[in-house]
């Protein structure tokens, strides 16, 4: 199994979407919602830690669009001192983003789908 696995997040005020990527970008894990309270973030810690042992993960990295701040909640996990050794926090520009839809043909229909462009 790979050893590196991506988490992409599609944040939105009070929630997020993920959708868990392997290297080669097939879907490890389909689309999941959390909601942005900190229920939402323990359990995002816990899922990560079960990765990391059923995958064999030796670094997940958790990928969000900069929205303004709405990533930053999710992204500060990755601090946390159970995750600090193998999660890795990304921020991307909007425009990345944007430029991905359009080489992927890509419209964005749901969050699901823009979780997995972002991953």
């Amino acid at each position: 199994m790979s050893t590196a696995l991506i988490l992409g997040v599609d944040v939105s005020k009070g929630y997020g979407d993920f959708v868990l990527v392997d290297a080669q970008k097939q879907v490890m894990e389909p689309r999941f919602r959390l909601d942005d309270n900190r229920l939402g973030h323990n359990t995002l810690k816990e899922q990560l830690l079960v990765w990391k042992k059923q995958y064999g993960a030796k670094r997940i990295l958790v990928v969000a669009e900069s929205t303004g701040g709405y990533e930053d909640n999710w992204l500060r996990l990755a601090g946390d001192k159970a995750l600090v050794s193998f999660v890795e926090p990304y921020r991307l520009n909007a425009k990345i983003i944007y430029h991905e839809y359009e080489a992927q043909r890509r419209s964005s229909i749901d969050d699901g789908i823009s979780a997995r462009t972002i991953a």
